[in-house]
């Protein structure tokens, strides 16, 4: 969506005169640009922080299992890229982070509901 998003901003950048003051007279293209690339970078970070833990918490294998901790290497690879989120547009990083962070726990939070009844039923 962040892709699409940014190549309808980068097509839609009138090509008249400026006489005429316009929405892309107040925002720049590239800033466009970049914030798509921060969404679809923002939801990977989430996406993979979500996977990680999840093979962590839920692996059964003992707790001093290398294997168990080695699926910790995505979360600290991904985690290292949120100060490149957050460093030139920090608002827009932070929400993206925040909405897909938030998306993440719904969603693991319904799949937890889900079990339950399921084992409630059985």
């Amino acid at each position: 969506m962040g892709w699409g998003l940014s190549g309808l901003a980068a097509l839609l950048v009138p090509d008249g005169s400026r006489s005429v003051p316009s929405f892309w007279g107040y925002i720049n293209p590239e800033t466009l640009f970049a914030v798509g690339l921060i969404l679809l970078a923002g939801r990977q970070v989430v996406k993979v922080s979500a996977k990680s833990l999840s093979y962590f918490l839920y692996l059964p294998l003992p707790l001093r299992s290398p294997v168990r901790w080695r699926s910790l290497l995505p979360l600290a690879a991904a985690w290292g890229a949120v100060p490149f989120l957050t460093l030139h547009i920090p608002v827009v990083g932070w929400v993206t982070l925040l909405f897909f962070a938030g998306r993440e726990a719904i969603i693991w939070r319904e799949k937890q509901l889900a079990l339950r009844e399921l084992r409630r039923t059985s």
